[in-house]
Formats: structure tokens, sequence, C-alpha cells
């Protein structure tokens, strides 16, 4: 795990504009973010193996490691990368580059930059403003679109057609089934999420430490700083707001959140830091809810029950570990090997608002001169 729990002051994540292509006219997405399985307003790095159920963003660069699966979109504030025997169900948006390594199977990519991939993957199709690379015995089964370069490998296949602004270079194995032309990209669209609002978290007050194995039971209210030794278990008996200065728990440390009569919220104030094997679970249906003004570290192999936003710098959840909700960073998120996101959340919403391009302008400019003109001579 990267990093370690250290105060910090609360951070604002900036809404995150990214860039993709479209033909015709130009687009401006609005993605709410509360529809979004994991948000980081920095950069979003994974280890191997993740399951992500949902979609993810962040606002600067994305690196996703090997052999892991995404249930819906990936949005990139920058460059996304990722390597061998991915699964992406949704489209994957970036406002720079996007590189595939290889044995991959994604949805339609969007780039505000170049597209890159190695052999073996397979994707709905692909818009870029920089140059495409389709790499040996990869397919694509819609088109292919670039305001630069077009490079088509051997064994490789577009079903679609193929435009280009620049070269065009296809390998002799390559097929394409539609029509290879030129013509180029259009104007990229954008795409903007909510900020993650400050608030005022948690409450200040005195140091208390609670021995290992430990069993105390807290109801809503303000405490301070408070330390949990390996094994205790702690209790929040019922439904409302529990404001801390801070939480720290050793490890295999257990919480259990009666949410039956209400949701559950925990303010802290600066760091929540929690070593392995934390079992926090809830009981009832209604929500539980972490927030964190520092940091927060999520050791290995933990189990948690509850979506938590973190407003501090750095946001760590260890390998293996499996959340029952969302999580939302305003900085930097790590998420090592084989972590789980299991996020209940509503189909993703989003508004289009189309704006022509330039060049759409123009034809309609020079639709509405001739109208004009046969107008006037009518009359």
């Amino acid at each position: 795990m990267r990093g370690t729990c250290k105060t910090t002051r609360i951070a604002l994540a900036a809404g995150l504009v990214l860039f993709l292509s479209h033909a015709g006219v130009a687009e401006v997405i609005t993605v709410n973010r509360s529809a979004l399985a994991v948000y980081a307003g920095g950069e979003l790095n994974t280890g191997s193996g993740i399951v992500i159920s949902g979609s993810l963003a962040a606002g600067g660069d994305i690196w996703i490691d090997n052999d892991s699966t995404i249930s819906a979109n990936v949005y990139g504030g920058g460059a996304v990368g990722m390597d061998q025997n991915m699964s992406v169900s949704g489209r994957i948006v970036s406002a720079g580059d996007v590189w595939i390594n290889k044995n991959s199977t994604v949805g339609a990519i969007d780039a505000g930059g170049e597209v890159s991939f190695g052999s073996g993957v397979t994707t709905a199709g692909i818009r870029a403003v920089g140059g495409v690379t389709v790499s040996s015995s990869s397919q694509v089964n819609g088109s292919v679109q670039s305001a630069s370069d077009v490079s088509l490998a051997s064994k490789s296949h577009v079903y679609g057609d193929v435009i280009y602004g620049g070269k065009y270079s296809k390998n002799s194995k390559a097929v394409v089934d539609g029509q290879a032309r030129r013509g180029g990209a259009a104007a990229p669209d954008t795409w903007t999420t909510e900020a993650l609002a400050t608030s005022t978290l948690g409450s200040q007050g005195a140091y208390r430490w609670y021995n290992s194995n430990s069993v105390t039971s807290l109801a809503s209210g303000d405490y301070g700083r408070f330390d949990f030794g390996s094994g205790s278990t702690i209790y929040l008996t019922q439904a409302g707001t529990y404001n801390f200065q801070s939480l720290n728990l050793g490890g295999n440390v257990r919480i259990v959140a009666q949410a039956d009569s209400g949701e559950i919220v925990i303010n802290i104030q600066e760091d929540f830091c929690a070593v392995s094997g934390l079992d926090f679970s809830r009981v009832g249906s209604n929500a539980v809810t972490l927030k964190a003004g520092g940091d927060v570290e999520i050791g290995s192999n933990g189990q948690v029950a509850a979506t938590i936003f973190n407003f501090g710098q750095t946001f760590n959840v260890g390998s293996g570990t499996v959340i029952e909700g969302s999580i939302y960073a305003a900085g930097n998120l790590w998420i090592a090997s084989n972590v789980h996101v299991q996020a209940s959340i509503p189909a993703e919403g989003s508004t289009h608002q189309q704006v022509p391009e330039p060049a759409t302008l123009v034809l309609l400019a020079m639709g509405g001169v001739t109208i004009m003109l046969r107008r006037r001579q009518v009359a």
C-alpha cells in the first residue's frame, strides 16, 4: 500500500473536462458523479485483477493493471493506459492518449490524443484527434476516425470505414470492410462532472485509546481522536451522525453499523486509517457513508459496507479488499490488486447538449444565405 496516514487539509476536486471526437456536432456531456462507482479528482492507479461494478472517472491520468474488469465506462482527464487481458463493457473516454497492451475487449474508444494497442484487442470503434495504430490480430467492430495518421498492422480487421486526416498505412494482410478515405475528425466533445463539495467535517476532542479485543458501543454524537487496538469491535448503535477528529483502527477490527432505523454518516475531520482485515458491516438496508477530511488508508483483505468520501490528498485501498459502495477521492486514488468495488448505484445519468462545430455553422450560414436569395428571387 502506498503512503502513510497523516493530517492534511481538506482539498477540493476540480470539475473534470474530458475531450473526445465526434462527427457532425460537438457535445457537452454532464455525468452525474453520484452514478460513478469510482472517482478521483487526481490520478487513478490500480493493481491487477480489480473488478469495478460501474463507471470510473479521474481528473488526471488512469492506469489499470492486467486481468481487470470494468462493467461500464472509463473517463480520463489525462491519458488512459491498460495492461493485458482487460474487459471494459462501456466506452473509454480520454482527454489524452489511450493505450491498451493486448488480448483485451473494450467498448468504443474516444481520445483527445493518440490511440494504440497491442495484438488481440477488440474494440467497438475508435475516434481520435491523434493518430491511431491497430496492431496485429486486433479488430475494430465499427469505424476508425482520426484527424491524424492511421496504421493497420497485419491481420487487423476494421469492420467499418477508416477516415484519416494524415497518412494512411495498411498492411497487405489487414482487412477493411468499409471505405478508407481522407476526412479527419470533428471538434472534440467535452465531459464534465461536479466537484466534491467541501464541508466542515467531524469534531475536535480528547484522545481515547482502546486496548486490543475491546468491545465498544457508540451512540451518534461528537467524539475526538479515537484509536482502537487490533481485534476490537465497535457498535454504532443508532442512526445519525458520528463526528470524530481522527479514527485509527488496528488489524482485524470489526465495525457494526446499526442502520436498520435510518442512515448513518461518519464524519472524520482528519485521517481514517485501518490496518488489514477491517470488517465494516451494516445491519439494515439504509445507507452508511464515511467522509474524511484527511487521508484514507484501508488495509488489505478488508470488507467495507459503506460509501467513502476522501477530501484529502491520498486515498489507498489495500489488496483483496471488497468495498460494498462507491469511493470518491478529491486527490489521488490507489487501488491495489484484487480489489472489488461493488457499488449499488442508479443507471449512469448524463445530459447531452449539442454544440455545432465551426464547419457546421458555416454550412448553416450558407444554407441561410441560399434561402434568403431564393426568397428575393420569388419576390
